[in-house]
């Protein structure tokens, strides 16, 4: 004669959850601050480490298993990649689009001292490390130290990375980018040269004469704004930029803003040291450059 012994099915849950783990040393096991209603509670006080409480975030602990699963593949980690580099490369054309709006009804917001010559020297640093593996050497020399313009960070940063990303396009593995920032004639001058293939005529003319509305098909390559909006946002700042580039002879390009000299304002202290603000800009803006292996999603922890 058998005995059967009733159990709520939570209890069985939570103890069959517990042999499991006992069974499966990579069994990992997430509520929604749920323990006790469910009899997870089992399975966490037996394995600490392999539970997770994601609290009452059902949608959240979604991702986090999603993410868990992506952690053990290395082929979903490689799709994942893939994904998060597609994304940026949107983003980067939707953010271009609202930064040319932007500075087409452009009415001198507030600008703000900032160092030029620290998001040269910080924003090279970034860029060299990630793109290591495309085989170009980048060098950034601050001869004249600091560099103060009266500007925006995110502006600033956007323009420089745009450079560098169109340098990157344009120079294969050997090449070298080499980016200098001096103070002359009341001007910090951004100097950028490479020795990469060039841009024929007819895409000099593209990049200056407007992009226009790009199609589905240029999001991988950029929709070519990155040169006109950087240009652009260098006008907008009081300054200039100038692009000599030939095919087969790499591109010389020179960037011009006004140095902060103090008159007519009340400004007296130096510019704030620059402080990057996370990886965002620099994994959108060069998402075009950047390989898919980069995004990784470790790097979003």
């Amino acid at each position: 004669m058998s005995i059967t012994e009733k159990k709520a099915t939570r209890q069985s849950y939570g103890e069959a959850l517990v042999e499991l783990g006992r069974e499966h040393g990579d069994l990992v096991v997430l509520d929604a601050d749920l323990a006790a209603a469910t009899k997870t509670g089992l399975f966490k006080k037996a394995f600490p480490e392999r539970h997770i409480d994601c609290g009452i975030a059902e949608g959240n602990m979604m991702v986090v298993a999603a993410g868990l699963k992506i952690e053990e593949d290395q082929r979903l980690r490689r799709f994942a990649g893939i994904l998060y580099r597609s994304y940026y490369r949107v983003k980067r054309t939707q953010s271009h689009m609202a930064l040319r709006e932007l500075l087409d009804r452009w009415d001198a917001p507030a600008l703000r001292l900032i160092r030029l010559d620290e998001i040269c020297r910080e924003l090279c640093s970034t860029t060299a490390l990630l793109t290591r593996e495309l085989g170009v050497t980048l060098r950034c020399e601050t001869p004249d130290g600091y560099c103060p313009v009266m500007g925006d960070q995110r502006l600033a940063e956007t323009m420089v990375l745009n450079l560098l990303a169109n340098s990157l396009q344009h120079t294969g593995p050997g090449g070298e980018i080499r980016l200098t920032i001096s103070r002359r004639d009341g001007s910090a001058v951004i100097a950028l040269d490479d020795n990469g293939g060039g841009i024929s005529g007819a895409g000099m003319a593209a990049l200056f004469d407007g992009p226009g509305e790009p199609s589905l098909s240029d999001l991988a390559g950029g929709a070519g704004m990155g040169l006109e909006l950087a240009k652009s946002i260098a006008e907008r700042l009081g300054g200039s930029l100038l692009l000599e580039s030939r095919e087969d002879s790499g591109t010389r390009l020179r960037v011009r803003l006004p140095l902060y000299d103090g008159e007519g304002s009340t400004l007296s202290l130096p510019a704030p040291e620059y402080a990057p603000k996370g990886m965002e800009t620099v994994l959108t803006e060069l998402a075009v450059v950047l390989d898919s292996g980069i995004y990784d999603s470790r790097l979003f922890d």
